[in-house]
């Protein structure tokens, strides 16, 4: 995988798997039962994510 520096971190993979598994935590902890559709609401909705941290 090449980035805008020419190189990939090992670890960048991992983060962006971590950064996804908190997302689904939030939407489950926000009573969320259908993870796809909450995410698509959340791709067009970005200042909900920022609410659903803050109340997290």
């Amino acid at each position: 995988m090449r980035t805008s520096r020419g190189y990939a971190l090992a670890t960048e993979p991992q983060v962006m798997a971590a950064a996804r598994n908190t997302a689904i935590n939030i939407i489950r902890l926000r009573g969320g039962t259908d993870i796809a559709a909450t995410h698509r609401d959340f791709r067009y909705r970005p200042a909900d994510v920022l609410d659903a941290l803050a109340a997290a």
